[in-house]
């Protein structure tokens, strides 16, 4: 499908874990979630994803749950970090894809949780880039955080940039 609409894949890090946080930018669309739910059934990764809640209504959370929807409730920001290193606890080895801007507007600036997951259940992060201006889908590195927020959390934001969003002008830096 992701061919046929004039999408290139990119091929896994060879590195590719069995496990991790997979960090998902930009986002500025709905048409995001569709492109990375091809793409992860394209190279074979189930994997888990990180939903504003509001999403979650009958019958549509049925699917989003069976697609492996996890239900965020952005009210209670603190909770979310805890109930998915449970999960993660409980699960063992898996993927999940959080998007760091947390919305498909311009904020003020990434949410850091899919870090302090990531940290907490020692997996490492894939960088995973939805470049619209190129066309292309895919995770394109692994990286393994170092316990120092500021520097990884900037090194991981210069990896992306705003000419990659389907929406420029939406995108956080």
């Amino acid at each position: 499908i992701l061919r046929l609409l004039g999408w290139h894949i990119l091929p896994l890090p060879q590195d590719h874990p069995s496990g991790s946080v997979i960090c998902v930018a930009p986002h500025t669309s709905n048409m995001d979630f569709l492109i990375g739910l091809f793409y992860s059934w394209a190279v074979g990764i189930k994997s888990g994803f990180l939903m504003k809640s509001d999403w979650f209504f009958f019958p549509l959370s049925y699917l989003l749950r069976a697609l492996g929807g996890i239900p965020v409730n952005r009210k209670e920001r603190s909770q979310t970090v805890d109930r998915i290193q449970e999960l993660l606890k409980r699960k063992g080895q898996m993927h999940i894809a959080i998007t760091p801007e947390g919305t498909r507007s311009r904020s003020e600036k990434w949410k850091s949780g899919f870090y302090h997951i990531a940290i907490a259940a020692e997996l490492p992060i894939e960088l995973a880039v939805l470049d619209y201006q190129k066309h292309e889908v895919g995770i394109f590195e692994v990286f393994h955080p170092t316990g120092d927020l500021e520097a990884d959390l900037a090194y991981i934001r210069s990896r992306f940039s705003a000419n990659q969003a389907k929406y420029p002008e939406q995108y956080t830096p």
